[in-house]
């Protein structure tokens, strides 16, 4: 179960910064929304515990955060006739 955590938008944006002058895990990943009904591209990077994406590549202010504290992480391998075969698939869950 996920902990509550209080952070200010000041807050949240000096780690964003700090994030995108770390040389940590960065890229495109694609997001499903908050309904579970639509898959979306957005830029990701990883900063200690923060999952922070993006709109794309360029923007300066993130346009959420996944805190991963808590979390683990599964490789989801595709179907052997999918079209995406050669693409990393994997999802994050939190332990309940």
């Amino acid at each position: 179960m996920q902990r509550s955590l209080r952070m200010n938008e000041i807050q949240i944006y000096d780690l964003a910064e700090k994030a995108l002058n770390d040389n940590g895990l960065r890229g495109y990943l694609f997001k499903r929304t908050s309904d579970n009904s639509k898959w979306q591209f957005k830029w990701f990077l990883i900063f200690q515990n923060l999952l922070f994406y993006y709109e794309h590549e360029s923007s300066a202010k993130p346009s959420g955060i996944i805190f991963l504290e808590g979390s683990y992480c599964d490789k989801i391998v595709p179907a052997k006739n999918s079209s995406k075969s050669q693409a990393s698939f994997f999802s994050v869950s939190f332990y309940k």
